[in-house]
């Protein structure tokens, strides 16, 4: 699976992540490139006590 979702990655290919995924902060950062820290200030803000937990 691992060596499957690094060939996505590399052909800039966006993964189904639903089940088995392994993205470090440079992989989160490549797929999702501006849209990730986005998401990481919206969650600062709308959940301050990290109530809902995600994988980042």
């Amino acid at each position: 699976m691992e060596i499957c979702l690094g060939k996505c990655l590399e052909l800039e290919g966006r993964p189904y992540l639903y089940g088995w995924h392994e993205l470090d902060a440079v992989k989160i950062k490549n797929l999702y490139g501006p849209d990730y820290d986005r998401f990481l200030e919206l969650k600062r803000q709308q959940d301050p006590n990290n109530i809902i937990q995600s994988l980042w």
